[in-house]
């Protein structure tokens, strides 16, 4: 780690559900996930915040959003097709981010994700 990627990510997937017929909830699950790659150093930053969330159901005190959260990795932090679009990516404060695009370049990993509440 150096003052440039002064924090950790660890990334997980999720095995695939193999399923036919009738079977229960098959929406992601924590239990189900694998570590892929990490903790490698990382840069966590916050370029935008979206237009105020617009809806039928939308609240005066609604926050704005969505959020969009970049991470960047160090060149030889991960190759190149190592991380996919829906890769759980957890910091070292807890945090989770799901990837919504992974971009490699001979610079390192640009990944815009969507951080994940609830």
């Amino acid at each position: 780690m150096n003052f440039i990627f002064s924090r950790t990510v660890t990334f997980y997937r999720e095995t695939t559900q193999l399923a036919a017929g009738n079977v229960g909830y098959g929406g992601h699950k924590r239990a189900t996930e694998v570590l892929t790659i990490g903790p490698v150093p990382a840069s966590i930053q916050c370029p935008s915040v979206g237009n105020t969330r617009t809806a039928d159901g939308k609240l005066p005190d609604d926050t704005a959003g969505p959020v969009r959260w970049n991470i960047y990795l160090p060149p030889r932090a991960a190759a190149n097709g190592a991380i996919l679009t829906r890769d759980i990516a957890v910091d070292d404060l807890g945090c989770r981010y799901q990837v919504t695009a992974a971009y490699w370049n001979p610079l390192g990993f640009k990944i815009q994700t969507t951080r994940l509440e609830a």
